[in-house]
This record gives structure tokens, sequence and C-alpha cells, in this order.
């Protein structure tokens, strides 16, 4: 896979508006609570952080949409894992839910509450497109 200019840009919006919800202790409005294999995780959210995220993800084509959800996917997961899905078999995935009845507006939700300046870089990272 190769980024081009416009998605990549996209890309390092995302982890720039993120990347204030992400640090600890935080002056959030709202907490977020999130459940992982590594138990449950809350983090504070402000919502002006939020509605940028959505706003970046909504003005994104249903292809670069769904190539941010992947990569997001794709950092979330455990490397070491046997059963690790590829990021091409993600892409696909994202490519189907975006199909489904409602699933643009789905998959922005998704992406938008995950910890985007985590994920991302490491999903850059392990496919080589850093």
């Amino acid at each position: 896979m190769i980024l081009n200019t416009s998605i990549r840009q996209a890309i390092d919006a995302l982890i720039g508006a993120d990347a204030p919800r992400q640090v600890a202790g935080a002056d959030g409005i709202i907490s977020s609570i999130h459940f992982s294999p590594n138990g449950v995780q809350m983090r504070n959210v402000r919502f002006g952080e939020l509605n940028r995220i959505a706003d970046l993800l909504s003005s994104l084509s249903d292809q670069d949409l769904a190539i941010v959800m992947a990569l997001a996917r794709y950092g979330a997961g455990n490397a070491s894992s046997p059963e690790q899905a590829t990021l091409q078999e993600l892409l696909d995935d994202a490519r189907q839910q975006l199909n489904d009845a409602d699933g643009r507006n789905r998959t922005i939700i998704s992406v938008s509450g995950k910890p985007l300046s985590k994920y991302l870089p490491i999903a850059l990272k392990r496919a080589g497109l850093d």
C-alpha cells in the first residue's frame, strides 16, 4: 500500500488532534472508558478534540476513511499473535463496513474513539509506511 499526500496529511492531522487527549491527567470534560484485553482503561476526552477528530474523519473519502480505519485496527493489534489480521484483510473489512447501511457514520464514531495518536504511528511503522 502506498499512501498519497492527502491521506498522509490527514493521518498526521488525526494524530495531532488526538495527542492532547491521550496525555495522562488531561483536564478533560468527560471520562471515556475503554475495555481491552489488558483491562479497563479510563481517559479524559475534551469535546473540542473529539469534534475535531470527527470532522477530520468526515472530510475523508470512503477510500481514505477505510484506510484510516484499517490502520487504526492494525496499530491496535498484537503483532506477535498468530491470528493477527493482515493490513489488507483489515482494509477489506473496513471497505465492507463502509458499504453496509449507515456504515460511514458507524465507522467515524468507532474510529474517533480510538487512541489514534498511538495506533496510527504503530500501524505505519509495522506496515513500513512511516
